[in-house]
């Protein structure tokens, strides 16, 4: 069974070019904070039934801040705002690029894993006829042994009388 989902080299100058970018991107954004999960249960959500109602406070805010109290501070609740709106279309970039990537991994790591089990299969063909690979056999069969579980083992044998 030959499988290749993925055939792409990621050189080391490249993934070093990469994190430099990610890096430089993370330091363009020195105000990302990271929440406890604790705050991520607890704090209000915006979700798409709520959308249009700050985004109709935003315009009022514009062109009505006078109704506001003293203690509203319109800056700030603009400033939030237009935080929001610009992360948005850029969180939905990245999440596509990471869910790529993921991706990527896990075809990868299948393709590895579909090779590793034809090189273990080779191995175990030739383990007595090459020096070297009854070791190498016996430290990889051990990745494909059975434990059996206790119940099972009851309950296949009956009990006595």
């Amino acid at each position: 069974m030959e499988q290749n989902l993925v055939n792409a080299e990621l050189t080391i100058s490249d993934a070093a070019e990469i994190n430099t970018a990610l890096e430089s991107i993370h330091s363009k954004m020195p105000f990302l904070i990271s929440l406890s999960a604790q705050d991520r249960v607890s704090i209000l959500k915006l979700g798409d039934g709520m959308r249009p109602v700050v985004e109709i406070s935003a315009n009022v805010i514009t062109e009505h801040p006078e109704i506001m109290p003293g203690t509203f501070n319109c800056e700030d609740f603009k400033k939030d705002f237009n935080l929001m709106k610009a992360l948005e279309p850029l969180s939905q970039k990245l999440q596509l690029l990471k869910q790529a990537v993921d991706d990527t991994i896990l075809a990868a790591g299948s393709d590895s894993l579909s090779q590793a089990l034809e090189v273990y299969s080779e191995v175990k063909n030739h383990k007595d006829k090459i020096p070297g690979l009854n070791a190498i056999y016996n430290e990889m069969k051990a990745y494909f042994s059975r434990k059996r579980n206790k119940n099972s083992d009851q309950q296949q044998t009956p009990p006595a009388m």
